[in-house]
């Protein structure tokens, strides 16, 4: 007991000690109110055990004032709390690491955090005398689920076992999974859990808007991907005031087994249509692109000097318009981008109706996606529609019939077969290319520099204009082979689509 006293008052005292300790250490509730100042670091396999209230103070000096460190590496370290835990705690006050208590039905608060900032969650009972709860926060996409050391330096180590966590991976009721945030928490007996978020979090998208569309999300051990777990947006956040899209926090509805997932986060039910659509430009398929590629020569091109700059605009050259900052960069949240794209709705009855239309960023793999990345979501529609892609200077096209655009996952791909792109007259020529013969790869027609459905003398014009003035280093109508540069390639493109007398089939009448 002496040891255990003397170890209390020197951490009260000097807020620091680096523990490496086979077995916890106690700190006994001898005054009212037990704190430290920070500095602390408890490393693998090691554990300090606190009974009483607790108090995180930052009063005092050192590199980490206020922060109690515990490694999370192998086995890790942990900060005890024998009794219910305070929530005291701030963006300069908490643990760094794992919280642990046992056997209380309390509703206990575990003040954890990460990079400077508290992201606590919540447990509540029934809990078994003697069964711990034990948890972590971790600011870090949990499809790289890579954290900071205790030196503060990066660490490639995916955390905690199992992971990464592909946000790719989900059941049929996931919408968005979290890239910024998740936690590692871990109990045997059923509980009732709360995550809470921030202004960092991200919840107004994964939410749409509407906090009655988040849920929090799990990793199934046994499943292997996201699932929805039973819960809801608390009215009044457990962290005082009410929940908004800014701050706040989420319940589940009924008691889960914590150990059932490997880690938990926030995301959204579906309450839209997520739209799969590939598609390929005849544009970005030659000049040495591999079958079943596109090239990124606008984002990635070389000029005189050697350097890589993008020529692809911020902002989509389509309404409604769209804006990716990172259009420069192919390890941005879009990747490697080949051009800006359009996708519509329509309906499929005669005549057709615009339903809803988006600016969106068309991927080298020939995918379209938001400029979060993720799939674009659409708005839920009653009846058959037809999904339309349009480009700046390539044909257009349409698909064929779909009979349902309810909520969920709906892909088309257009790269797989000629037939996939609605054709109403036989007659007509055929409405996509053939990436390379006998490659059954299809690609949208280059060379509608106009824009009108037609490649034909009015998309002459300008290209003479284009080439003759010798266009370079430039986002280009006219360079219709997407690299920068309207040169003889450009020409050779343009003279042959022209002589085929090609058009596409796809509405106007509503644009």
């Amino acid at each position: 007991m002496k040891n255990a006293m003397t170890f209390q008052v020197l951490l009260r005292l000097y807020g620091w000690c680096c523990c490496l300790l086979p077995a916890a250490v106690p700190i006994h509730a001898t005054y009212a109110q037990q704190a430290s100042f920070g500095n602390i670091s408890i490393h693998s396999c090691a554990q300090i055990s606190i009974a009483g209230t607790h108090y995180f103070e930052t009063s005092r000096a050192g590199s980490q004032p206020g922060i109690v460190q515990t490694s999370r590496k192998g086995v890790p370290g942990v900060l005890h709390f024998r009794t219910p835990v305070s929530a005291a705690g701030s963006n300069e006050s908490h643990v760094d690491g794992y919280v642990s208590q046992s056997g209380s039905t309390a509703l206990l608060a575990f003040p954890v955090g990460d990079k400077g900032r508290l992201r606590p969650f919540f447990v509540q009972g029934p809990r078994a005398i003697g069964v711990t709860a034990k948890g972590a926060y971790f600011a870090a996409d949990p499809q790289l689920a890579q954290s900071d050391d205790m030196a503060g330096q990066p660490d490639p180590t995916p955390l905690p076992a199992g992971a990464p966590f592909s946000t790719s991976k989900s059941d049929g009721s996931v919408g968005l999974v979290s890239k910024t945030e998740y936690w590692d928490i871990d109990c045997v007996s059923s509980a009732q859990l709360a995550l809470s978020w921030d202004e960092n979090s991200g919840v107004a998208a994964l939410s749409e808007g509407s906090l009655a569309n988040l849920r929090i999300v799990g990793w199934h051990n046994a499943q292997q991907r996201w699932v929805v777990i039973p819960s809801a947006a608390d009215v009044t956040s457990k962290l005082g005031g009410a929940s908004t899209t800014a701050k706040g926090t989420i319940s589940t509805t009924s008691p889960i087994v914590a150990n059932d997932y490997a880690v938990f986060t926030l995301g959204g039910k579906f309450t839209k249509v997520r739209l799969a659509v590939k598609v390929f430009l005849e544009g970005g398929t030659g000049m040495g692109a591999v079958v079943g590629t596109m090239r990124n020569d606008l984002q990635q091109y070389e000029n005189d000097y050697g350097q890589k700059i993008s020529l692809l605009p911020e902002t989509a050259p389509y309404l409604p318009t769209a804006v990716y900052a990172r259009i420069d960069d192919p390890n941005g949240p879009a990747g490697a981008v080949a051009d800006w794209i359009k996708i519509e709705i329509w309906t499929a009855g005669s005549p057709q109706t615009l339903l809803e239309e988006q600016s969106l960023l068309l991927k080298t793999d020939g995918s379209v996606v938001d400029i979060d990345g993720q799939l674009p979501r659409f708005n839920a529609q009653d009846g058959v529609v037809r999904v339309i892609v349009r480009h700046r200077n390539h044909l257009g096209v349409s698909s064929n019939n779909i009979s349902s655009f309810a909520t969920g996952d709906i892909s088309y791909d257009f790269t797989d077969g000629l037939d996939k792109a609605f054709k109403d007259n036989p007659g007509d020529p055929p409405l996509m290319k053939e990436i390379a013969p006998g490659s059954n790869k299809w690609c949208l027609w280059a060379a509608d520099i106009v824009n009108d459905a037609t490649i034909d003398s009015a998309d002459l014009t300008p290209f003479d204009n284009a080439f003759k003035n010798n266009v370079f280093e430039q986002y280009n109508l006219s360079d219709v082979n997407l690299d920068g540069v309207v040169d003889s390639v450009d020409v050779s493109i343009m003279e042959i689509n022209f002589l085929k007398n090609l058009f596409s089939n796809i509405p106007y009448g509503d644009e």
